[in-house]
C-alpha cells in the first residue's frame, strides 16, 4: 500500500481510504489474505475476466451505485463510453464468476483445513453446503441467496467502513490536538506487532476508542 501511496501520491483522501476499507474487509472478515490493490477506479481500462478481484468489484460498484443501478452493463462497455463506466460494466458482468470463484476457494480451504474457518464467508459456505447434504433446510442458503448475501455484507460494510474512517480524517485535520493525543496512546504499544491480537490490543487503545465513541455520536 505505501509503495502505491508513493507512486500515486493524488490528493482525494476519501478515495483512498475506499481502498483501505475494502482490503481490510477482505483480509478480516472473509480471510482472503493477498496483495494490497487500489480499486481499479479512474486507471483501469479493459479488464478482462480474472484481472479484478471480488472486493475490487464490490468496492467499485458501491462507489458508482447509481450508475450501476441505471445503466446495464453492455452498454457501459461501449467503446465511446469514459473509463470508469466501462470498468464498472466489466465488474458488473464479472460477478456473478468472480462470486462462484470465492466460494468454491472457500470450500477448498476448508477441506484442506482442519475444519471450518472462523471468518463471515466461511460461514456462509457452511449454510449453503448445509442444504446440499440434506441438513435443516429451514437453516440452509442456495447459492443465489449466498451470493446475495455475500454482496449485502460486503457492499454495506465497505461503505460504512469507509464513511467512518474518512469522517474521522477529517475530524482529526479539524482539530490536530486530538491527533498527539492519539499519537501518546499508540506509542505505549509494543513496537514489534507480529504478535498483535486484535482482542488483546485495542482494548489498550483507549484514546482511540474514545475518539471513534465521540465520532459515533455525531451521527
Amino acid at each position: 500500500m505505501l509503495d502505491y501511496l508513493e507512486k500515486h501520491p493524488g490528493g482525494n483522501t476519501l478515495e483512498g481510504l475506499h481502498n483501505i476499507a475494502i482490503n481490510i474487509i477482505g483480509h478480516s472478515g472473509y480471510g482472503q489474505t493477498r496483495n494490497w490493490t487500489p480499486i481499479p477506479y479512474k486507471d483501469a481500462t479493459n479488464l478482462s475476466k480474472g484481472e479484478m478481484s471480488y472486493f475490487n468489484a464490490i468496492g467499485l460498484i458501491t462507489i458508482m451505485l447509481l450508475e450501476a443501478a441505471l445503466l446495464p452493463p453492455k452498454f457501459m462497455k461501449l467503446p465511446f463510453m469514459p473509463v470508469a463506466l466501462r470498468t464498472l460494466g466489466q465488474a458488473m458482468e464479472d460477478l456473478p464468476s468472480i462470486s462462484k470463484d470465492l466460494l468454491d476457494s472457500e470450500r477448498q480451504a476448508a477441506k484442506q483445513g482442519a475444519g471450518p474457518r472462523n471468518n463471515l464467508l466461511s460461514m456462509l459456505v457452511q449454510l449453503s453446503d448445509r442444504g446440499k447434504t440434506g441438513g435443516n433446510s429451514g437453516l440452509s442458503l442456495t447459492e443465489d441467496e449466498i451470493r446475495g448475501n455475500l454482496f449485502t455484507f460486503s457492499a454495506a460494510g465497505f461503505d460504512t467502513t469507509a464513511n467512518t474512517m474518512g469522517y474521522a480524517v477529517l475530524s482529526l485535520a479539524a482539530y490536530p490536538q486530538w491527533q498527539d493525543w492519539i499519537r501518546e496512546d499508540l506509542q505505549k504499544l509494543d513496537t514489534d506487532n507480529s504478535d498483535w491480537d486484535y482482542a488483546e490490543t485495542f482494548p489498550k487503545c483507549q484514546r482511540i476508542l474514545a475518539v471513534m465513541v465521540r465520532l459515533s455520536s455525531c451521527f
